[in-house]
């Protein structure tokens, strides 16, 4: 991580480990892979009020961090490390 961070200048991000249903939708997680994903039963955890899975990859976290955004291209790339 240091050395993306140091020498690539990546931002470095911690994420969490379970997102809700609608993030895993917004990257095509689901519905294909829901029978792969390891969900959580709603008796224990929620995310935001929606089904909760833990996260397949650092991948869908630091996608949602735009959702429904717009980026401006002068602001590309945005390099991230987790």
């Amino acid at each position: 991580l240091d050395m993306h961070v140091n020498e690539h200048g990546y931002t470095e991000v911690s994420v969490p480990y379970v997102v809700g249903r609608s993030s895993l939708e917004g990257t095509s997680q689901l519905p294909k892979f829901e029978e792969d994903l390891f969900s959580i039963t709603q008796n224990s955890h929620t995310c935001n009020g929606e089904d909760a899975f833990l996260i397949p990859t650092a991948e869908v976290p630091l996608t949602n961090m735009h959702r429904e955004s717009i980026l401006e291209h002068s602001d590309l790339p945005i390099s991230y490390v987790a």
